[in-house]
């Protein structure tokens, strides 16, 4: 596996929080659209012969998000990962992943595609802008509930300053019904860039390195994967001789 040089979601939130701040819109929206890209390449991978295997990854949620201090957005483990169609889950039980992060469909135990992923991508970005879980109860069985019920408020009345475009997209992305909900993750990528762009925002990955440095500017050693480009240079010296 590819050695990510960074630190997760879940501890950057809990950084952030320790210092009683919150992820920038901006930073949220472009994290979101980055996940979003990871989706759409695991949605459209092909087997030997060329078919679409309809991978579904089914754990999207801020712990399988890593951010790279060179600006990456990386989403990690398929560990449950399913192809639609096969070991499909059976009876009202959920289907693997946290039950915080799961789509409606399949915290009931019925079958999923992609849009089940888009879904819990919806919720990673609308609790990077609310800054608290959206399905939150200590209840396992309540959160359960929470979560079949969707029902999902407005975060402008938490953060006024959220535009209109951003509060239609979650509610896209959110939908309970998976038919009214963005078809494939490229189409939400699509949109949310598009949202940076119309609101001004110059977040690039420069930007979003800079920023997770700055904030873990405290734990940043060296890239233990870096090359010792010294040495390198004095093999490639040796091989030319």
């Amino acid at each position: 596996m590819e050695h990510i040089h960074g630190r997760d979601l879940t501890r950057t939130v809990r950084r952030l929080r320790s210092q009683g701040l919150g992820v920038p819109v901006e930073v949220a929206v472009y994290i979101a659209a980055g996940i979003a890209r990871g989706l759409a390449y695991a949605h459209s991978r092909t087997g030997p012969t060329g078919e679409v295997l309809h991978i579904v990854h089914r754990d999207v949620s801020p712990h399988n998000v890593l951010l790279s201090f060179q600006g990456e957005v990386k989403l990690v483990d398929f560990g449950i990962a399913r192809l639609v169609g096969d070991d499909e889950p059976e009876g009202d039980g959920p289907g693997g992943g946290k039950f915080a992060y799961m789509s409606p469909e399949q915290a009931s135990g019925e079958a999923i595609d992609r849009r089940s992923d888009l879904f819990s991508c919806g919720i990673v970005l609308y609790e990077l802008l609310v800054n608290h879980r959206l399905f939150q109860s200590s209840d396992p069985a309540e959160k359960l509930r929470l979560v079949k019920e969707a029902a999902v408020p407005d975060p402008r009345k938490e953060r006024p300053e959220l535009p209109e475009r951003l509060w239609e997209i979650l509610q896209k992305v959110l939908a309970r019904d998976p038919d009214d909900r963005y078809a494939s993750a490229d189409l939400l990528e699509e949109d949310l860039r598009a949202l940076l762009f119309e609101q001004g925002s110059r977040i690039d990955d420069a930007a979003l390195s800079a920023w997770v440095r700055e904030l873990f500017a405290d734990e940043l050693g060296p890239d233990p994967t870096a090359v010792p480009l010294r040495n390198l240079a004095r093999d490639l010296t040796r091989l030319d001789g």
